[in-house]
């Protein structure tokens, strides 16, 4: 199994309309994703995080393929209002 964990820099004050913004995108987009959120408590500020549980790459290239295209431009507008450049993107194989 992996893990893809992706980070998010959030502009300062905008967290928690991120978070939500986020989730609500994942949500629709990939409904029946196996995803986990988090804010950090001791961690870099500003922060939102997100951890999606996949059996292959394979299985989540053809996710990311087929769910991409339905997220609208509105929602990338939004999002870039509200984070800042930066962040990562990690894949984790369970061992």
């Amino acid at each position: 199994m992996l893990v893809n964990r992706r980070t998010f820099i959030i502009k300062p004050g905008h967290l928690e309309e991120a978070i939500a913004l986020g989730k609500a995108e994942i949500t629709r987009v990939w409904p029946s994703m196996p995803v986990r959120y988090y804010r950090g408590h001791i961690a870099p500020f500003d922060t939102f995080a997100l951890e999606a549980e996949w059996e292959s790459l394979s299985v989540y290239e053809k996710a990311m393929a087929e769910g991409f295209p339905r997220i609208s431009a509105e929602y990338w507008e939004q999002w870039h209002q509200l984070t800042e450049a930066g962040g990562t993107n990690e894949f984790w194989e369970l061992v």
